[in-house]
């Protein structure tokens, strides 16, 4: 998560959710390492795996879909998603840092999809989404700035922070 929104008065009442159906919940693998929903459409959620990847939801995670588009899963068939960060204003535009360590062979990059997961395209392989050190459960950061969406800010194990100004075309050590 990276922002919070209160507002002084009568919480809102949360609309009723069905449970997770059982052939949703297999893509799960068993590990949610994180949700994100997406500020410019709360029915959009993404999930990030612990090895399927990213899912999505289009209603509030009472179902999900695979959508790791044309991700390459790695030699033992798993998509190890790190961190996950939604365009302020435009639920199709996800980054995405993912990445694993097979056989020491750090394999890991930033990715973004402008089409809701469909297709991905690699912006940066200068960033340390391996998970081989301290921050594997808690993720590495990605964040869209919600102001000016344009500057994106991405931050790995050991390689440091970089920034987009160009929404993800082009990246920068900081």
């Amino acid at each position: 998560m990276d922002h919070v929104t209160l507002t002084k008065g009568e919480s809102a009442t949360s609309p009723k959710r069905d449970s997770v159906k059982l052939r949703d919940a297999a893509l799960f693998k068993g590990r949610i390492i994180a949700l994100v929903q997406a500020p410019s459409n709360h029915n959009i959620w993404y999930a990030r795996t612990y090895g399927t990847g990213i899912l999505k939801s289009h209603d509030r995670g009472n179902s999900w879909t695979n959508a790791n588009g044309n991700l390459q899963l790695n030699k033992a068939g798993n998509l190890y998603v790190r961190s996950v960060a939604v365009h302020p204003d435009n639920e199709t535009i996800v980054a995405i840092g993912f990445g694993s360590c097979d056989e020491n062979q750090p394999q890991s990059g930033l990715h973004m999809t402008h089409d809701g997961g469909k297709t991905w395209r690699l912006v940066c392989n200068q960033i340390d989404f391996d998970g081989k050190g301290p921050s594997v459960l808690l993720g590495e950061v990605i964040s869209f700035n919600r102001f000016q969406p344009e500057m994106i800010a991405a931050g790995g194990e050991s390689n440091g922070l970089f920034q987009s100004k160009n929404g993800g075309k082009g990246w920068q050590p900081v």
